[in-house]
């Protein structure tokens, strides 16, 4: 009976989830619910746009930023955290430092992603709570790009410790520091399908409290 379930699960996804193995997840519920349609859907305006999806039906389900936008009314299991750290070329000057200060890094231009997307938003929370003024000087709704712009030189980024890896950039850790979280949402204020109720079984039976 339970392979027997059918249906179709619409599943927002950032561009980027290195953090959390998100694959996994996706892949033993197709394993195990093979006559579902998992729908992944991404969105330009990154976690916020996913979280407001959610709420409004668009999407089933969602794996957001957990330290991003407000979840109000949205059910949330919290999957991953790591921490922030400033990614820089190998031959950059601050590459060698064993931390750096957010306050060094007034003067300094970053290459981001628009706002509303989960890295951007606790980037720019870190930075507001030290009273420092970020100068973004190119911003890209893209990893891939965003990636080579960072190791062509046109900037720094604040990025979690595996997306740093991925692009391969020097990781410097950040003083205060910061971290990002990556959590599965779905709607708490109406029923929800039972193809959308099995996957946040799954999740919540993967990742306990």
């Amino acid at each position: 009976a339970q392979a027997g379930l059918r249906g179709t699960l619409r599943l927002g996804m950032m561009q980027v989830i290195s953090v959390g193995d998100v694959s996994t997840l996706i892949a033993q519920f197709h394993r195990e619910r093979p006559l579902v349609d998992i729908q992944p859907k991404t969105a330009p305006g990154g976690s916020a746009q996913l979280v407001a999806d959610v709420r409004r039906g668009a999407l089933d389900a969602a794996f957001v930023a957990a330290s991003g936008p407000d979840q109000r009314g949205l059910t949330q299991i919290r999957l991953a955290s790591e921490p922030m750290l400033l990614g820089c070329p190998p031959d950059h000057p601050l590459a060698s430092r064993v931390t750096v200060s957010v306050s060094e890094l007034a003067d300094e231009t970053f290459v981001d992603f628009p706002t509303g997307w989960g890295t951007r938003t606790v980037a720019d929370q870190l930075f507001a709570r030290e009273g420092v003024q970020r100068l973004i000087g190119i911003e890209v709704p893209d990893w891939s790009i965003h990636a080579s712009l960072v190791r062509a030189g046109l900037g720094l980024a604040i990025l979690p410790r595996s997306m740093i890896e991925e692009a391969g950039l020097t990781g410097v850790p950040l003083d205060p520091t910061a971290t990002f979280s990556v959590a599965f949402v779905v709607a708490a204020d109406r029923p929800l399908p039972p193809v959308t109720q099995a996957f946040a079984d799954l999740v919540r039976t993967t990742h306990p409290a």
